[in-house]
């Protein structure tokens, strides 16, 4: 289906790791994640990446902001503090041309299974509904 339009989705998102680990590595993780997120979801024709922005909190002092502008440019990550976790919440904004929800998730789905098998991370994603027409409510568990 083309669409000529950007369809920004919002995604919520929980990682998992079996122990804590620091924010640092959680960066690398998503860093890594949203980097293969960008490659896949452009692969089509005529797709291209307005941003991805994901910001992901431990608490008020620790978190780390990451921004994706081309799929051939690894994300930069802003991280403040150094809090250890083993559960991470991101609130992911994804804009890109010419991809809708329902392959916005697809490609996430298919991301959290390769990550799952290379971090052991485990990714739960909520779509959060961003128009009032159509609510479409997606859970996946991973």
């Amino acid at each position: 289906m083309y669409q000529s339009e950007f369809n920004p989705v919002t995604i919520e998102m929980q990682m998992t790791l079996s122990e804590e680990a620091s924010l640092n590595h959680w960066a690398e993780i998503s860093r890594y994640y949203f980097n293969a997120y960008a490659q896949e979801i452009t692969k089509g024709e005529k797709i291209y990446i307005g941003h991805i922005k994901v910001f992901a909190t431990v608490n008020e002092s620790s978190y780390f902001k990451l921004s994706i502008f081309k799929p051939t440019i690894p994300a930069e990550v802003d991280i403040q503090g150094d809090a250890w976790t083993s559960k991470l919440s991101l609130l992911v904004n994804s804009f890109v041309y010419g991809i809708d929800e329902e392959t916005t998730m697809k490609v996430l789905e298919s991301v959290s299974e390769k990550m799952e098998k290379e971090f052991m991370v485990k990714t739960k994603f909520t779509l959060k509904p961003v128009h009032m027409h159509g609510h479409h409510h997606h859970e996946h568990d991973h």
